[in-house]
């Protein structure tokens, strides 16, 4: 009887230390919510009014030797903004999902070669509503972050490819383009290293593939729990 009641006393801790986890959890959830609820509500119409501000000031000028320094403004302005919103991404768990994932991705592509002369071409295969989490969410995306601004800076490309797919238990994403590619002494430097630190830390793979034109790179994710 005694061992049945030590066996009951310690399922009885373990749910309760079960139960704390989850509302440690839960807690820091929360504090997360308020957290990018606070960045925007306060910084987010911070910078919209200065942003107005300088607009304003750039309508009534009369002296035209300030239009670079206002432009200037105004592109710190943005590139503000979408630092917070990247931020804010990153810290909502609402957005944990695969599905979110490339979204905000493709969307990303989309706007961060807008103005530049390379296309992207986005190719998104079917997959399941998986959730990544919101750290994995986070360092994927800043690989490809870093892997789009390396295309832009030194490819000299027209084109680039991202294509989505998920392989059985892998989520695959490839990023090509159709530049340069690198020279045979040509490591790629800290970037590819990131990169490469980032998959191993979330124990995916970083690979750079054979292609006849440009760079290929691959990052592989398991999805396996």
């Amino acid at each position: 009887m005694s061992k049945k009641k030590n066996e009951l006393k310690e399922a009885e801790f373990k749910n309760l230390i079960l139960q704390k986890e989850i509302e440690v959890q839960k807690e820091a959830q929360a504090e997360k919510q308020r957290i990018s609820r606070d960045m925007h509500d306060d910084f987010g119409s911070g910078i919209s009014a200065l942003k107005l501000q300088i607009e304003f000031l750039k309508l009534s000028k009369h002296d035209g030797s300030i239009d670079a320094n206002i432009e200037d403004l105004l592109t710190g302005c943005d590139h503000l903004n979408h630092s917070m919103r990247e931020m804010l991404w990153s810290l909502n768990s609402s957005y944990d999902s695969l599905e979110s994932f490339i979204n905000y991705v493709t969307v990303y592509a989309v706007n961060f070669f807008k103005k530049t002369k390379i296309k992207p071409h986005i190719h998104n295969e079917g997959h399941q509503n998986i959730v990544l989490g919101t750290v994995i969410r986070r360092n994927l995306y800043l690989c490809v972050k870093e892997a789009l601004n390396n295309i832009y800076k030194h490819s000299s490309a027209e084109n680039v490819f991202l294509n989505f797919e998920q392989k059985e238990n892998h989520f695959v994403l490839d990023v090509k383009d159709d530049g340069v590619g690198l020279s045979s002494n040509h490591s790629g430097g800290n970037g590819f290293a990131n990169m490469e630190s980032r998959m191993t830390a979330m124990k995916g793979q970083f690979k750079i593939l054979p292609s006849e034109k440009g760079l290929h790179l691959q990052f592989i994710l398991s999805l396996a729990e």
